[in-house]
């Protein structure tokens, strides 16, 4: 298949093969506005994470480890193996922040179900 083609009277094109025509400024731009989509997010993780995507599908690897990786999943690897202590840290800060807040909320939430409970148990005496 070439970038088009046309079949029953409809029209597809390889986006592959139309990304390769592209200069590499607009790739970036297109790479930009992609790479923030859910989904294709969630493919690329699963790339990087165990090597396919959900539906069997990878970019390119090479077949042993390279000194300086240069492009694909290889490159991704290096570059998440050599930041992987920092992200863990932002991550683990993030979710002990959330925990906190609801923490603070629910002990808020235990003062105001105690307070209740004890105007009520007054109430009762009166």
């Amino acid at each position: 298949m070439g970038i088009l083609s046309v079949t029953g009277g409809v029209i597809s094109f390889d986006i592959a093969s139309m990304l390769e025509l592209f200069p590499t400024t607009e790739k970036r731009a297109i790479a930009e506005s992609l790479s923030c989509d859910s989904d294709i997010f969630d493919h690329v993780a699963a790339q990087i994470i165990s090597k396919w995507t959900e539906n069997g599908h990878h970019g390119g690897v090479c077949c042993e480890a390279e000194s300086l990786p240069r492009y694909g999943i290889d490159k991704a690897w290096r570059d998440v193996a050599k930041a992987s202590s920092e992200v863990a840290r932002r991550e683990i800060e993030r979710l002990e922040a959330a925990l906190s807040v609801s923490e603070k909320r629910y002990r808020a939430e235990c003062r105001a179900s105690d307070d209740l409970r004890e105007t009520l148990r007054k109430m009762g005496r009166a």
